[in-house]
């Protein structure tokens, strides 16, 4: 079943036992996303596709220690990035809150129909289930598989990489330790 249909159809929980489990759960959501709605030019934009998945994308003043939000419901979201975010933050941030909206309202996990939810990206909640899986989603998102390892084959260096993809070195650092390259 393909992310369309479950966005269609919803209500299929995912059932992961262990975080390497959920990650990959998390990576091939995100490649799924980037085959249907992603034009293929990178840096990948989480804004547009996010927009074409669903949620509307909003810049708002979030106060301390919150970098974004996403306020849904069964049938719409909306993505809040606190203002104050730089430009990587910020694009990380969106697809993270992306990650959530797909885990939730796409796979169903964790969605009371007629109930919503609110999920804010802040540095509270490490190690939290929901909180890897966006961040494995919004990391595979940014940053996808085969052209990080097209690019590391190529011998191009991590600093490179971070820049053509517009994340933190310390988030292409992380993803190539999770890809083992």
């Amino acid at each position: 079943m393909t992310l369309e249909d479950k966005l269609n159809a919803k209500g299929e929980v995912r059932s992961v036992k262990t975080y390497g489990d959920l990650r990959q759960c998390a990576r091939e959501d995100a490649a799924e996303i980037l085959k249907t709605h992603w034009d293929g030019n990178l840096p990948v934009n989480p804004v547009t596709i996010s927009a074409d998945v669903g949620p509307s994308v909003f810049s708002a003043q979030l106060g301390d220690d919150i970098y974004g939000m996403i306020i849904g419901s069964d049938n719409s979201a909306d993505i809040y990035i606190d203002v104050d975010q730089g430009p990587g933050r910020f694009r990380f941030t969106c697809a993270h809150e992306l990650g959530h909206y797909v885990d939730r309202a796409v796979n169903g996990n964790g969605l009371n129909p007629g109930i919503g939810y609110v999920d804010a990206r802040s540095d509270k909640g490490r190690g939290d289930p929901d909180e890897v899986y966006a961040n494995e989603f919004a990391a595979s998102l940014l940053m996808p598989e085969e052209i990080v390892r097209r690019f590391a084959s190529e011998k191009v260096s991590s600093i490179e990489m971070a820049d053509r993809f517009e994340v933190s070195l310390s988030a292409m650092t992380w993803r190539l330790r999770h890809l083992g390259i």
